[in-house]
């Protein structure tokens, strides 16, 4: 690896390092969440919504609740830093720093599903958060999708991931069934997961290297 190398290596690993560490929360808030189906009896992907668990019995409800908030700011911290990752020119970086923040507005909605559950005098505002967050989340998958296309640090692999997410957000948009809802959770943890594993790799594969 010569010197040129190195130092494009060694940009690549700072933000890359700093966007996994948004893994640790993301993982327990989803581990809060599945706990919080477990302890809601009778609860049914197919028939309810997934805020739903957000007004289950105790502890459902608050398990729920506090995870959602935990993904939500966490996701704002791993975006930000994938955007660094995805240093462009021209137009593409106008695009990436619109994706960057629209995926921040994206994870403080996600946030505030928490904060606002879904039962009476505060649905309005859950609808709202919860509308403005799968509404930005389609956006910003597919701007971060074409910009892994342009982006030699992701594979294509990882941009199409990221259109299929997309169109599961905007599925979920547009006929609105809690299956539906289901799907973009899981295909999201996913995504981030994947991502995040494979930029685990790559600072692996850096750290063997620089020992050699």
């Amino acid at each position: 690896m010569n010197k040129n190398e190195k130092f494009q290596m060694e940009e690549f690993i700072k933000p890359s390092s700093s966007a996994l560490y948004s893994l640790i929360p993301i993982l327990i808030g989803i581990s809060f969440i599945f706990y919080s189906l477990s302890q809601y009896p009778d609860y049914s992907m197919i028939e309810y919504y997934v805020s739903q668990l957000g007004t289950g019995p105790k502890p459902s409800a608050q398990f729920f609740n506090v995870g959602v908030i935990i993904i939500g700011a966490a996701s704002v911290h791993f975006f930000v830093y994938l955007g660094k990752l995805l240093t462009a020119s021209g137009i593409d970086e106008i695009i990436r720093k619109i994706a960057v923040r629209i995926s921040i507005f994206g994870g403080i909605s996600l946030s505030l599903i928490g904060c606002f559950p879904m039962f009476g005098s505060l649905l309005i505002m859950h609808n709202i958060v919860s509308s403005s967050f799968f509404l930005s989340g389609m956006i910003y998958f597919i701007l971060f999708s074409y910009l892994m296309i342009k982006s030699q640090n992701f594979s294509k692999y990882q941009s199409f991931l990221g259109f299929l997410v997309a169109g599961v957000f905007g599925s979920y948009l547009f006929i609105g069934h809690p299956a539906i809802e289901w799907s973009v959770v899981f295909s999201a943890f996913a995504w981030v997961l994947l991502n995040a594993g494979w930029l685990a790799f790559k600072n692996v594969k850096f750290l063997l290297i620089t020992k050699i």
